[in-house]
């Protein structure tokens, strides 16, 4: 049976303390240690954060592609946006290593990485393992990074290990086993990790900063992309990074390895690492997922898949479906001084009702705006904002027997650049969400009447989950 995302609402650029290992796993379970991706760390020197370079309220922006050059050009002179590039290209030149040096000062922070980005992915793994995040600075070599690991993993010498690492993640992780040899470390299981190389990462800086939403990443290259580019060429990981014809993956201490892989560009890459380099040409134990670069560490199947690995030794994933069955709860909108009762299609999966985005949306008025972009398949919800119909919106129930729903890996983020993680499924070709988990993300009240069984949002009310 598919295992539940644990699902984190309303990601902040708030500093995170270092996670805390949650309650302690019986004795025989190993401890996961997740490793992030190139730029996926958050950098300070000294006390002042300098990785991300900029705030990210700025991307705000729906459909850049879209703009007009004239259009574009304004934007540079933009004020808020002015003092949002000298404080990134002041950052950037910090961040430069020069004569392969890097300034004094600059240290990774021990959080869940940049928009707190790993934090699904580690919180997941606590439901069933003992977990922890080991945070590095990207920039530097990876013996460098991998030399720090094996310093952060001498207290767990007596525990069971298996690494679980995204992207360049991954290379750190061979560094470390082949210089160490550590007898504990039992399997390593790598998402989208560069083995063979990767060109994109110079390519498409921005796109490194910005993941799958490609708007944003264009603003960013269109405003910095230069100097991202400076920064990334002067850096001894990126150099590493080259494509290369053959990477001999260290299996001397006994560790098992096992890739795991997207296809959402083409089926052979995942729009940033080719699925030859993410299996080191096939040579490693490896699954596909349709799924960008970013994507992969909150993608459902792979997640499925890792869990398998770490218990199994076997790269599956449960399917990808299950049965929604149409709810018998009712459903009312209070506006504030008017209650709307809405007859329309409302689904049970898993005991969690099941309602259609965008019929949240038209009930609710202007509580949210939601639009929708194919490519990657990506929703925007813009807070504050009268929704636009697209026609279909509180349709009448219909349905009376079950419906078949398919876990969707439809990237969801507010128009501030806030992913939101809700999990949803899609049915009929509608993607459904969870009601209290976009009550969460967007601050609605949700009550629920047992004996009735009746279900209201509230528009005014803030939410509360003990209701």
């Amino acid at each position: 049976m598919k295992r539940v995302l644990a699902l984190i609402l309303a990601l902040t650029l708030t500093l995170c303390v270092v996670p805390v290992i949650a309650e302690a796993a019986p004795a025989a379970k190993p401890l996961v240690v997740v490793l992030p991706g190139i730029m996926g760390s958050e950098l300070k020197e000294y006390d002042a954060f300098i990785w991300p370079p900029f705030e990210f309220g700025f991307l705000d922006r729906e459909g850049f592609a879209a703009l007009s050059d004239e259009t574009k050009d304004d934007l540079r002179f933009n004020p808020m946006i002015l003092g949002v590039v000298a404080k990134a290209v002041e950052n950037l030149e910090k961040l430069k290593f020069t004569d392969g040096k890097s300034l004094p000062g600059i240290t990774a922070v021990q959080n869940y990485g940049v928009m707190e980005m790993y934090k699904p992915l580690v919180e997941t793994l606590r439901q069933s393992y003992d977990t922890v995040m080991f945070a590095y600075d990207w920039r530097q070599s990876n013996a460098k990074s991998a030399e720090q690991l094996a310093a952060f993993l001498r207290q767990y010498a007596q525990r069971e290990i298996v690494i679980v690492a995204h992207s360049m993640g991954g290379l750190v992780a061979a560094e470390y086993i082949a210089a160490s040899a550590p007898s504990n470390v039992r399997k390593v299981v790598t998402l989208g990790t560069p083995y063979l190389g990767s060109s994109k990462v110079t390519e498409n800086a921005g796109q490194m900063i910005a993941g799958d939403n490609k708007d944003a990443a264009e603003l960013v290259n269109f405003l910095i992309g230069d100097r991202l580019s400076a920064l990334m060429n002067s850096l001894p990981s990126v150099k590493e990074l080259e494509p290369r014809a053959r990477y001999s993956v260290p299996t001397s201490s006994g560790t098992e390895w096992y890739a795991i892989y997207g296809t959402a560009s083409g089926g052979t890459s995942d729009g940033t690492v080719a699925a030859a380099s993410a299996t080191n040409d096939f040579r490693l134990p490896n699954f596909a997922v349709n799924s960008w670069h970013t994507g992969l560490i909150t993608n459902w199947d792979a997640l499925d898949a890792i869990l398998n690995a770490i218990e199994k030794g076997a790269l599956t994933s449960g399917s990808d479906s299950i049965a929604a069955l149409p709810s018998v709860s009712k459903l009312y909108a209070d506006l504030g001084g008017e209650t709307v009762e809405h007859s329309l299609e409302l689904f049970n999966i898993k005991g969690a009702n099941y309602v259609k985005l965008r019929d949240v949306a038209k009930m609710l008025e202007n509580k949210f705006e939601v639009a929708y972009y194919s490519d990657p398949p990506t929703i925007i919800l813009t807070p504050g904002m009268t929704y636009t119909p697209i026609g279909g919106e509180l349709a009448a129930a219909s349905v009376t027997d079950s419906r078949t729903a398919y876990q969707t890996n439809d990237l969801v983020f507010t128009s501030s650049f806030e992913r939101l993680y809700l999990g949803g499924y899609k049915i009929d070709g509608s993607n459904y969400v969870k009601l209290r988990d976009i009550a969460a993300a967007l601050d609605f009240g949700v009550l629920y009447n047992a004996e009735t069984k009746s279900i209201t949002l509230v528009k005014n009310s803030g939410y509360d989950r003990g209701a």
